[in-house]
């Protein structure tokens, strides 16, 4: 059936009606169910999600309100808060919170994005005590992921709300908050909260409004404000923000943009801020500033100032400038005028004197913004006056802090002239502390005293300086002055210290004329009070200053013009300072004539005075100008008015002690009054002399004196008393007593005694113009008078000694007595030369009439007769055999003497005192003339001597007169040789000098011998004897031989000549320059002398000697000649020939200058060694030089050349040297050629100071040397050293040596090429050397230097420092100078031989290495010991095991007198420091003969060559010791060892055991058959049996002690005799025993074998075998029965000690090998089997019993 289509289409009608009500009705489910979600979201799930959203974002708890309301694209929530918390005191309520959103974004998206707006919320922010105001931070936004639906802030609104900041609270203050309304705003959170963008504004309370504008970036801490403000007060800011500064009044307006950075410190700022009519508070100022107007203008981190002004106080401003956060302040502020009153009252300041003043000001604010810093200065416009000082200008410049202000300048002009400076500081704290000191200089004090009043007639004030100091706080200052008047009447400073009007006076101290008065007080108004110190004020002075009309030159006597010391209570007014109108009391000490006067109980009223003096010290002189002393003390009261101070208007009475002429003297009963004074005195101990130069002694005694003040001389005073003087008077020496009375011109003696002497009589005394005695008239009894105090003196400076007694009168004066009487003398000697012990006589002497004196003794007499002038008439003198008469005839006086001592006369000479000792005996005759001592006559003297001449005869005519002295005819004999004399000597003036000595063919030995001269350091000492010591300097002792016949004493004595001989030529041989004494020969010559004493002496000379001898030196002739005047020398020439050579100099030499030739030729340099013995190198040659001198002795010059020809350096020769050089400014300028081998000379060019020492001048010390040598040349080195030789080769040095001596600093290269150098301690020479070495200053650095030696290959490379300086020592510490040594065959110095490689280091300097590092030895002999000869023998004891050895060498004995004593050359000493040898493969250290060991191991080595110091231990492998013809070997298994310690050096100590097999060949004596005694007789060819013995040697101790320390034992055992015997002497024993065949066995089985068994050994040491041994034994023939010597040969391998197997064979038979075993079971009892595994075999128990 078909359908039609309508039947379709209600079909799918109906389908479609069906479905879409089904569709209907799940959509309204849907919806139904959807709002019923929504409900159930919006009221139960919203609400938290968006609280946990907040929390995320805010990181803080919202709590969000109830539903109240909500769309599908918003809904309302209740009252919300963000409560405080613990931390964060913050919080937030709003009355609702509507939240907006997007419901599609939900659909589509999931995400609920939320439009938060809080209605009229209340906000309180209270900033943190970091000052944080909000320390909340927004999140960033997190994607939900637990749950269905995401949320995200998209904006927060506020509207309609209230702000509430509340600042950090302070500390004592309370808490203060400021508040705002109507606040409204926006946040937008975008790009997932990391940028949020915000605009809000609010009015605050106070008045005035506040928009904000602005964008934050969380996550890069940036923020940007727009900040506009209007009308917002002041006050709120400040209370906001803390500053120093405290806004209080005022509004602001602003436009500025703030741009706010991570680093907040580089925050920019722009816009403007206006100030209208702020006030406020700066901390620590003590006024506010108000008014202040202006315009802030903020241009990035810039703030500029722009018609800013403001009050400060009472003082307008105008501030310019700018601000800058980087760089600080930078403003200016202008006072135009304020006044001073208005300027105290802005600084809360009051001044304790008046002051008035126009001020302005210029300040400048500067500095970083936490530390500004202002600046200003402050000036008057107009005259100001402070006090009542009125100054014409005042300037002052200041600098402030917020702390202080410092006052850095104050100047002041005061209109009467003067200048006043100053500086100070001002705390602006809450005291207000002041500190400003204030100098004034050049004040007109005389004119500013004025404006005070101040009147002072006789004092003047000048100009005056002064120093104010202002302290304290503002409201109370403190002024402290500081007043110097050096130009015043009394020169002085005065210190005031004023407060509240009064004046403290205090330091004050003035200089009176010399003294010091020092006051304190108190000044009020007009009245003063005031106690003063004075010190040495002169009291001239005070009464100066007591000066008025009536008395306008008040004076004071001089002896009272002294200086006052005392402190004084001084009070009056300021209307009159004189002394009248002052009262005072007190007390002080007066420093007046001379000494010291303490005044107490000093009282001064209406100019009246009274004290009580104590003087002390008071110079008599000052009152009486004869009389030296002083009072020493003294007690006296004293009145007076202050009128007049003279002596006649005082009143005083006491008493005192005075000090006269070193004495003293007690005054009693002192009376002074109207003029007159009276006082007892008691004398002790006046020394006269200080008294009268002609008086002498002390002076004791008791007297009264009275006198008048207008005179206190003596011839003024009248005394009388008794008095002792200690020495006498005049003549008389005894102490003196007498009675006497003085009335002024008159000396009266009633009674005078001493000692010796009575005397009474007159002394007349004149005391004008020096106290004098005038007359004498006295009787006088003498006894014991000592001539040596004669009155007197003698002609002749004659001496006279002796005592005299006289009896008599004595008349005249003390300067012309006159003496009559009879005289006794007792042991009278003349200028030393004693007569009779007593000589009596008579005397008469009177001055100016002549003296007649005559005595006589048992033998000796003198009669002189001196005329009226005290010169001799006649003479008669005889003692002993000395006679000298004299008669004056004329003027002359004529002497004869015999044998007279010359000794004497040397008085009579004048000016003799550079002649020395003179002796000698005089005879002749003279003529004196007795007016000027001039002589004429012949003399012969024996024995003469003058000086350190002396001779055996001299005779000659003589004169002298005029001053000079003539010699004629004058003849000085001395042995054989004779010096004639003539000339004319003056001894005073200007007179010409002529004197001459000539000798022919005279001895040279015998002109020293005559001037005493023996070495050279006589001839600096001129005449003066040289001082000889005497026999007992020679410590002697007696020898005698009384029991010896004459023959045998004679031999002794010939004994002791030839010793004595023997010792003179040794110390002859010993010293290097020959004396003075040894020269001789012949010299002939002249010496002339001319000129004067005052000119100076002109000096001509010419000697020849000829044939002279001088130690080892033979002087073949000797030309001087030449002459000396003013200090130059000239020779012309001086010329010396010696030993075929020629010395010689033409020219003039003197301390101002120097010219001349100098010519040496031929000079062999053996002859010159002994005056440079410490020359450091040896050589040899002869010399040709000339040199040219000039310049002077203080810097002297000198060029020449030098030349060395047939030389040699350190015996090796030089082909020629040739030196350049001049000599100038104390430098040795210098350049050389020397030609060693070849033809390329060495070149030395240099200059160096060489200063001499007599020279002056001071050279530069510097030194330069240029030295340049190649190839051939560098064959100098073998002139310089023993150890390294040039061979051949190329190579190049030049070096630079700069600096000084004690741092130079050498430069340079040394380069060599294919050099071949010889070194003596190797045995082969180096080649091939290669390489560059740079001299870098203070070190050397080597650039791979290469050499080969012995196959082998040295490279060298690094630093070595030339000299231990700090730099070459870092430098060669990080590269020191390394040999590198590879596979060296070498052989050093009998210390080792063989193959070395490794690393050396050489450390140190060049001039003292030390060297390190590793060397390796390998396939070599180290040798110990091989030079050291040790002798130590013991003596062993009877019972000891062990066997003491001597050693060969102990038979080595050391010669001494056959050593050769080596040659002294320089060497550079090597250190070892820390050198490691490695001994490696097959080193064998060797002690020949005694041992020789194969070792390894590693030595240390330090010390030196000559002491080396090894430290170690190594272990030796294999080797023998050989002992007599025994070697034994190392046993195995033990460990071997060798010791090194430093302290003995290569000689280790040895800890090794040793084996040894040697052979013992026995015989068995037979009979001839069994039952016979008889013994059976040897066969010649019967050899007997041969068997081994095994010796073990334990040795332990040191090598060179090997027999000492050695210890045998052997197997089988044998005694000690029998092992020393197969150690060698077995085959004496049996040849002295006839056994020759036994003899035989032993000497091949010792002497043969044994050195041949070492190399055996050796073999079955190397195959495995534990013996290897070759020895002898018999072979029988069975069918002969006849034995032979043969060779067998055995190796053993020992299983155990007790148990081995060996297998053997006999060579000189034809049988097979033999197996053999061997078990000991003890010394005694051994098993042996042995079979040939053929037709041979057997087994054996031997038992053996030695006895």
């Amino acid at each position: 059936m078909t359908r039609s289509p309508d039947s379709h289409r209600r079909l799918w009608l109906l389908i479609l009606t069906r479905t879409s009500i089904g569709l209907v009705l799940v959509l309204i489910a849907g919806i139904v169910g959807g709002i019923w979600w929504a409900n159930i979201f919006i009221h139960e799930r919203l609400a938290p999600l968006i609280e946990s959203n907040l929390l995320e974002l805010l990181g803080r708890p919202v709590k969000l309100g109830a539903v109240e309301a909500f769309s599908p694209n918003s809904l309302r929530f209740g009252s919300t808060s963000v409560p405080a918390t613990t931390t964060d005191p913050d919080k937030l309520v709003a009355q609702a919170v509507n939240v907006g959103f997007n419901p599609w974004e939900l659909v589509v998206n999931r995400t609920l994005k939320l439009n938060v707006t809080l209605v009229r919320p209340d906000i309180y922010i209270e900033q943190d005590k970091q000052g944080r105001w909000v320390s909340t931070r927004i999140n960033a936004a997190t994607q939900e992921n637990a749950g269905f639906i995401k949320t995200e802030l998209e904006t927060l609104s506020l509207e309609n709300g209230v702000l509430v900041l509340s600042p950090s609270l302070q500390p004592g203050k309370q808490r203060v908050s400021v508040g705002f309304h109507q606040l409204n705003g926006i946040a937008r959170f975008l790009e997932q909260n990391q940028r949020i963008n915000f605009d809000i504004s609010t009015q605050a309370l106070s008045g005035g409004s506040v928009q904000i504008a602005g964008e934050t970036l969380p996550k890069s801490v940036q923020t940007t404000l727009n900040i506009r403000a209007a009308n917002l007060l002041a006050t709120n800011i400040s209370q906001l923000v803390q500053t120093p500064v405290n806004l209080q009044a005022g509004t602001i307006n602003s436009d500025v943009t703030v741009n706010i950075p991570r680093n907040q410190s580089q925050t920019t700022v722009l816009g403007t801020v206006d100030i209208n009519q702020v006030v406020a508070q700066v901390n620590n100022l003590p006024t506010k500033i108000t008014n202040t107007t202006g315009k802030l203008q903020f241009e990035n981190q810039q703030v500029a100032l722009a018609n800013f002004s403001a009050n400060l106080g009472n003082i307008p401003v105008q501030v310019n400038g700018g601000i800058n956060a980087q760089t600080g302040y930078n403003l200016t502020a202008n006072v135009k005028a304020v006044t001073t009153q208005n300027l105290l009252q802005t600084l809360n300041a009051k001044l304790p004197i008046t002051s008035t003043g126009d001020w302005t000001a210029n300040i400048k604010l500067q500095g970083a913004i936490r530390k500004p810093v202002i600046t200003g200065a402050v000036s008057t416009i107009k005259p100001a006056v402070i006090d009542r000082v009125s100054f014409e200008n005042i300037t002052t410049q200041f600098q402030g802090t917020p702390q202080e202000i410092v006052i850095s300048q104050i100047q002041a002009t005061p209109t009467q002239g003067g200048k006043i400076t100053g500086k100070g500081r001002v705390s602006l704290g809450k005291q207000g502390r002041v500190a400003v000191n204030v100098q004034a200089t050049n004040l007109p004090g005389d004119a500013i005293a004025q404006t005070y009043n101040v009147n002072l007639p006789n004092i003047r004030i000048g100009t005056v300086s002064a120093n104010t100091q202002v302290s304290g706080t503002l409201a109370n200052l403190q002024t402290l002055v500081q007043i110097q008047a050096p130009m015043a009447t009394y020169p002085g400073k005065v210190e005031l210290a004023i407060n509240k009007g009064i004046v403290q006076i205090r330091n004050t101290a003035l200089r009176v004329a010399g003294g010091t008065v020092a006051a304190t007080g108190q000044l009020k108004g007009d009245r003063w009070q005031a106690v003063v110190d004075a010190s040495q004020v002169p009291l001239q002075s005070l009464a100066q200053a007591t000066s008025n009309p009536d008395n306008p030159n008040a004076t004071l006597p001089p002896q009272f013009q002294g200086t006052l010391n005392g402190e004084f209570n001084l009070a009056g007014t300021t209307k009159s300072f004189q002394l009248p109108n002052i009262q005072a009391s007190g007390q002080a000490n007066l420093n007046v004539a001379g000494g010291r006067v303490n005044l107490n109980n000093i009282r001064l009223n209406n100019g009246l005075w009274q004290a009580v003096a104590n003087a002390s010290r008071i110079q008599l002189n000052q009152f009486a100008k004869n009389i030296q002393g002083q009072i020493v003390n003294s007690n006296l009261k004293i009145s007076g008015n202050t009128n007049s101070f003279a002596l006649a208007n005082i009143q005083a009475a006491g008493e005192a002690r005075l000090s006269l002429a070193r004495g003293s003297v007690n005054v009693r009963n002192i009376q002074l009054n109207n003029g007159n004074w009276g006082a007892t005195a008691t004398i002790s101990q006046l020394q006269l002399n200080n008294l009268s130069q002609n008086l002498r002694g002390r002076l004791n005694g008791d007297v009264q004196a009275v006198g008048t003040t207008a005179s206190f001389q003596p011839q003024n005073i009248a005394a009388g008393g008794t008095v002792r003087l200690s020495q006498g008077l005049a003549a008389l020496t005894q102490p003196l007593t007498a009675q006497f009375q003085w009335n002024g011109s008159n000396l009266q003696i009633l009674q005078a005694t001493a000692p010796g002497l009575r005397a009474s009589g007159n002394i007349a005394v004149a005391l004008q113009p020096t106290t004098q005695i005038t007359g004498l008239n006295l009787n006088v009894q003498a006894q014991n008078y000592n001539l040596q105090t004669l009155p007197f003196k003698l002609p002749g400076n004659v001496a006279l000694a002796g005592r005299v007694d006289f009896n008599g009168q004595v008349s005249g004066t003390p300067t012309q007595p006159i003496a009559n009487g009879n005289i006794r003398l007792e042991n009278l000697a003349v200028n030393g030369l004693a007569f009779d012990p007593v000589l009596t006589g008579n005397v008469r002497y009177q001055q100016g009439q002549g003296t007649q004196f005559q005595v006589a003794g048992t033998q000796d007499q003198i009669a002189v007769s001196l005329g009226a002038n005290n010169r001799p008439t006649a003479f008669n003198i005889r003692r002993d055999s000395t006679i000298a008469t004299g008669r004056t005839v004329g003027d002359n006086l004529a002497v004869n003497v015999q044998d007279f001592p010359i000794s004497l006369a040397k008085s009579f000479i004048p000016a003799n005192t550079n002649l020395g000792t003179i002796n000698g005996q005089l005879s002749g005759n003279l003529t004196v003339n007795l007016n000027d001592y001039s002589l004429l006559g012949n003399v012969a003297v024996a024995q003469p001597r003058i000086g350190r001449i002396q001779a055996d005869e001299f005779r000659g005519n003589i004169s002298y007169g005029k001053g000079t002295f003539s010699l004629t005819n004058g003849e000085l004999v001395q042995g054989d040789t004779r010096y004639l004399l003539s000339g004319n000597l003056p001894t005073t003036g200007n007179n010409p000098l002529q004197f001459e000595v000539s000798f022919n063919q005279a001895r040279i030995e015998n002109l020293l011998q005559t001037l005493n001269i023996y070495n050279f350091t006589d001839i600096r000492t001129g005449l003066k004897p040289p001082n000889l010591a005497g026999a007992e300097a020679l410590q002697t002792q007696p020898v005698s031989l009384p029991n010896t016949d004459l023959l045998g004493q004679i031999n002794f004595i010939s004994k002791i000549q030839t010793q004595v001989n023997q010792t003179r030529t040794q110390q002859q041989a010993s010293r290097r320059i020959p004396t003075l004494e040894e020269l001789q020969g012949i010299i002939s010559g002249r010496l002339g002398v001319t000129g004067s004493l005052r000119s100076g002496f002109n000096i001509g000379f010419n000697f020849t000697g000829n044939d002279w001898v001088w130690g080892n030196y033979k002087i073949n002739q000797l030309i001087a000649s030449g002459n000396y005047e003013n200090g130059n020398l000239t020779l012309q020439p001086l010329q010396v020939n010696f030993n075929n050579s020629l010395l010689a100099f033409t020219g003039q030499l003197s301390q101002q200058s120097l010219s001349g030739q100098a010519q040496v030729q031929n000079l062999a340099l053996a002859d010159i060694k002994p005056f440079f013995p410490q020359l450091p190198v040896d050589i040899a040659g002869n010399i040709n030089a000339n040199a040219t001198l000039s310049g002077s002795l203080n810097n002297p010059q000198a060029v020449g050349e030098l030349a060395l020809v047939d030389g040699s350096l350190n015996n090796q020769s030089i082909q020629s040297a040739q030196v350049a050089y001049n000599y100038n400014n104390a430098r040795l300028n210098f350049g050389s050629n020397v030609l060693v081998t070849g033809t390329e000379p060495i070149q030395i060019n240099g200059s160096i100071p060489a200063p001499l020492p007599f020279a002056s001048t001071e050279p530069d010390n510097s030194i330069s040397i240029q030295a340049n040598v190649q190839n051939e040349g560098l064959a100098l080195l073998n002139l310089l050293n023993n150890q390294v030789k040039w061979v051949d080769g190329q190579g190049q040095v030049n070096v630079q040596i700069q600096g000084t001596f004690k741092q130079p600093s050498t430069t340079g290269i040394a380069t060599i090429n294919n050099a071949t150098l010889n070194v003596q301690s190797l045995t082969e020479p180096l080649t091939n050397v290669t390489g560059t070495a740079q001299f870098a200053g203070d070190r050397l650095i080597v650039d791979n230097l290469q050499a080969q030696y012995s196959r082998g290959q040295l490279t060298a490379t690094g630093i070595l420092p030339i000299f231990a300086t700090q730099n070459a020592q870092q430098q060669a510490a990080s590269n020191p100078l390394t040999v590198a040594i590879n596979n060296l065959q070498l052989n050093f110095q009998n210390l080792y031989q063989g193959g070395v490689s490794g690393n050396a280091v050489i450390t140190g300097t060049a001039l003292a290495p030390r060297l390190g590092g590793t060397i390796e030895l390998n396939n070599g002999e180290v040798l110990l010991g091989n030079t050291t000869a040790i002798n130590n023998t013991t003596t062993p004891t009877a019972n000891s095991p062990e066997i003491t050895i001597t050693s060969p060498q102990t038979a080595t004995n050391t010669n001494p007198a056959t050593t050769a004593t080596p040659v002294n050359t320089q060497r550079i000493l090597v250190e070892f420091a820390n050198l490691q040898l490695i001994l490696a493969d097959d080193i064998r250290v060797t002690r020949q003969p005694l041992f020789s060991f194969v070792a390894q191991g590693d030595i240390t080595l330090n010390g030196t060559l000559a002491k080396l110091r090894p430290q170690g231990t190594v272990s030796l492998r294999r080797g023998q010791i050989n002992l007599f013809t025994t070697q034994f070997t190392l046993a195995r298994g033990y460990d071997q060892t060798a010791t090194f310690t430093p302290s003995r050096g290569f000689d280790p100590t040895l800890d090794v055991r040793l084996i040894a097999i040697v052979p013992e060949a026995t015989r068995t004596l037979g009979r001839t058959s069994r039952i016979s005694s008889e013994i059976q007789d040897i066969s010649a060819i019967d050899f007997g049996t041969l068997n081994t013995v095994r010796i073990q040697a334990i040795a332990k101790g040191p090598a060179s002690q090997l027999s000492r320390n050695l210890v045998l034992t052997s197997e089988p055992r044998r005694s000690r005799g029998e092992i020393v015997a197969l150690l060698g002497g077995s085959f004496l024993n049996t040849l002295q025993q006839g056994d020759t065949g036994l003899g035989l066995i032993n000497i091949a089985g010792s002497a043969i074998f044994s050195n041949l068994q070492g190399t055996v050994s050796q073999i079955g040491e190397t195959i495995g075998l534990s013996e290897l041994r070759l020895f002898p034994t018999l072979v029988t023939n069975r069918n002969t029965n006849v034995s032979v010597l043969g060779l067998a040969a055995e190796g053993v391998f020992d299983i155990s000690q007790n148990f081995s197997l060996s297998l053997s064979r006999v060579f000189a038979s034809n049988e097979p090998l033999l197996y053999n075993v061997i078990y000991r079971l003890n010394d005694e009892v051994r098993v042996r089997a042995a079979t040939n595994l053929g037709d041979e075999g057997r087994a054996v128990v031997e038992y053996e019993s030695r006895f």
